[in-house]
């Protein structure tokens, strides 16, 4: 997984993602959270897998922001915090509202962060709501007979080779422009 996450955060450097806002990211997360429930209630296993693993990406590239604004030098505790709640979760069955809630504090914390930048209190708690969306993802894929490295390296090679260009702090696709 590993590895996994350095190609991504690459490929996010490549395309200039690494200098974005934290804040854009969370609206690319919202829309991917949106196909995740469209998936869900089509119970269309593909756009789940497909769905989690975007997910993934965008956090990734999120944290991979903060990071930088904080001069923070490795998150991979991170994901250690996420596989171990994750398994705290499996026995949990989630719904929409897990995933609302936990997006509600992460965007309420990111609106504070990105405006001091420097409020320590906020990062540790914006960390620890990644790590839960991170854990539910984990549990949804679970879910569905699959994991989640599989959904990341799914969607990572999707990704892979996408040009396109940032506008307003967003990557937007080639065919979508």
């Amino acid at each position: 997984m590993e590895q996994l996450i350095n190609n991504i955060e690459q490929w996010s450097t490549e395309r200039g993602l690494h200098e974005g806002s934290p804040i854009r990211q969370f609206d690319k997360l919202v829309e991917e959270f949106g196909e995740l429930v469209k998936g869900q209630n089509k119970q269309d296993k593909e756009m789940i897998k497909d769905s989690v693993g975007d997910m993934f990406i965008v956090l990734t590239i999120m944290v991979q922001q903060i990071k930088k604004i904080m001069k923070i030098e490795d998150s991979d505790p991170l994901m250690q915090s996420a596989v171990i709640f994750s398994y705290i979760l499996r026995d949990v069955e989630l719904n929409t509202v897990d995933y609302i809630l936990t997006l509600g504090e992460l965007g309420d914390k990111l609106l504070v962060f990105t405006e001091e930048r420097t409020d320590l209190v906020s990062l540790s708690y914006i960390l620890t709501k990644i790590t839960d969306l991170i854990a539910l993802l984990d549990v949804t894929a679970h879910f569905n007979n699959t994991d989640i490295k599989t959904c990341v390296q799914q969607a990572y090679d999707e990704i892979k080779n996408r040009k396109g260009k940032i506008i307003d702090g967003k990557f937007i696709k080639e065919a979508d422009l």
